[in-house]
């Protein structure tokens, strides 16, 4: 039975993380708000299910999973989306990550583009966060425009993997 990406349980690995709401959602499943109360800070959880939209991963694709995060958790800079904690409970897998505000870069350029100078930035940041990926022993497959996060700091944008 496929289960709707929007239902979570509103409690996540011992209460350490408690979900507001549904952000967003992909083929792979959805993204959360959600309070780290260890921390005090707002984070988004990832919840994933598989192909037919089952939270119901096998146990090779949720230790793939799982042994991916454990290689980037802690990685953070430039280009690349920060994991802060992965784990498996009731509901399945889920990755928490910093919370980034903003759209995708698909979303960025149909609301209006960014400049060349942008576009080299995003460039440069994507491909030094692809470096630290790569020493990290994770490969990338294919990046596109929805794949790659663009928020504001201090006016100028930065470029984040967060596929």
């Amino acid at each position: 039975m496929s289960r709707d990406v929007g239902v979570i349980d509103t409690e996540t690995n011992s209460d350490r993380y408690r979900v507001k709401k549904l952000i967003g959602k992909g083929h792979l499943g959805g993204v959360y708000l959600a309070d780290d109360t260890e921390a005090g800070k707002e984070v988004a959880v990832r919840r994933f299910f598989d192909r037919k939209g089952e939270y119901q991963l096998n146990e090779k694709e949720e230790q793939a999973l799982l042994d991916l995060a454990r290689k980037i958790i802690g990685l953070k800079g430039s280009g690349i989306m920060e994991i802060l904690d992965a784990g498996k409970d009731e509901d399945g897998i889920f990755l928490v990550s910093e919370l980034l505000e903003g759209a995708n870069l698909n979303k960025s350029l149909d609301d209006g583009g960014l400049s060349k100078e942008e576009l080299e930035r995003c460039a440069g940041e994507l491909l030094k966060g692809l470096d630290r990926l790569h020493q990290a022993g994770v490969h990338i497959g294919y990046i596109d425009g929805s794949s790659v996060h663009v928020s504001r700091e201090d006016g100028k944008p930065s470029y984040h993997l967060v596929d």
